[in-house]
C-alpha cells in the first residue's frame, strides 16, 4: 500500500508539471512588469511566441500603437520594432523568423488578454502581440487571443492612457502612445514606452520538489 500512495504521489506530481502553464513577464522601462499566463491550447501561437521571447528578439521594443478611438478594437500592440539610432528615422522593424496560424481555443479577445497581431489572412501571425483594452470579441475567429493578465494590469492601464500621436498617417505609427516628456518631433528614445524584456517566469519549485520527493520515496521502497 505504502508502494502505490507513493507512486500516485509521483504521478500526480509529474501531471502537475506537465500541465502547468507557461508564464510570461513583460518589463516595461520607467513602469513596471505585466505577467501573462499562457494558454495551453493554443501551442503553435505559444511556441512562436516563445521562439520570439528566447531570441531576445522583444528586448527594448516599442510600444507602437494605442488604439483608443476604435471601441471593437481597443489595444495596446508592440512587438514589431526598435528605435532606430537616428531618431529621425522611424522604428526599424524585427525579422519575422516565426509564423502561426489562427487557433481557435474558445479564449476570447477580452480585456486584459494577450492576442497575436496578423495581417487580414489567417496563418500569419508573426511576432507583433497586443492586449486587448476592452471587450474586442469582435477579434475572435481570425485573431488569436493565447494568453491572459494574471498581474501588472495597471501598468497596461497607465499605458492606455498616456495620449497617442500620428506621427506618420497611414502608417503603423499613427496611433503611438508617448510618455509627457515628448515635446516636438521626433520623439527621442525616453519619451516612447519601451519594452526591455520578455522573459519566461520560472515554475514553482513546490513542483520540483514535490516529484523529486516521490522518486526517493520511490527509490527507497526499491531496495
Amino acid at each position: 500500500m505504502v508502494k502505490f500512495l507513493c507512486t500516485t504521489v509521483l504521478v500526480l506530481a509529474l501531471a502537475e508539471i506537465s500541465l502547468a502553464q507557461t508564464e510570461v513577464r513583460f518589463t516595461f522601462a520607467q513602469l513596471g512588469s505585466v505577467d501573462v499566463l499562457l494558454d495551453s491550447n493554443t501551442p503553435q501561437n505559444d511556441a512562436s511566441f516563445l521562439s520570439y521571447v528566447n531570441a531576445g528578439a522583444y528586448n527594448d521594443t516599442v510600444i507602437h500603437r494605442s488604439d483608443q478611438a476604435d471601441l471593437g478594437c481597443q489595444v495596446v500592440q508592440g512587438g514589431g520594432y526598435v528605435p532606430n539610432s537616428n531618431p529621425d528615422v522611424a522604428p526599424t522593424a524585427i525579422a519575422q523568423t516565426y509564423t502561426a496560424p489562427y487557433e481557435s481555443t474558445g479564449l476570447s479577445n477580452v480585456k486584459y488578454t494577450l492576442g497575436a497581431a496578423s495581417y487580414s489572412y489567417q496563418g500569419s501571425a508573426g511576432s507583433q502581440w497586443y492586449f486587448n483594452m476592452g471587450n474586442n470579441s469582435d477579434l475572435d475567429g481570425g485573431y488569436t487571443a493565447f494568453g491572459t493578465v494574471v498581474g501588472g494590469t495597471s501598468v497596461l492601464d497607465q499605458i492606455f492612457s498616456l495620449k497617442v500621436y500620428d506621427l506618420e498617417s497611414n502608417s503603423p505609427f499613427s496611433t503611438v502612445p508617448l510618455f509627457p516628456s515628448y515635446t516636438t518631433f521626433p520623439p527621442q528614445p525616453a519619451d516612447w514606452v519601451t519594452v526591455t524584456s520578455v522573459q519566461v517566469v520560472p515554475e514553482p519549485a513546490t513542483l520540483s520538489l514535490l516529484a523529486l520527493g516521490g522518486l526517493a520515496a520511490l527509490r527507497r521502497r526499491g531496495r
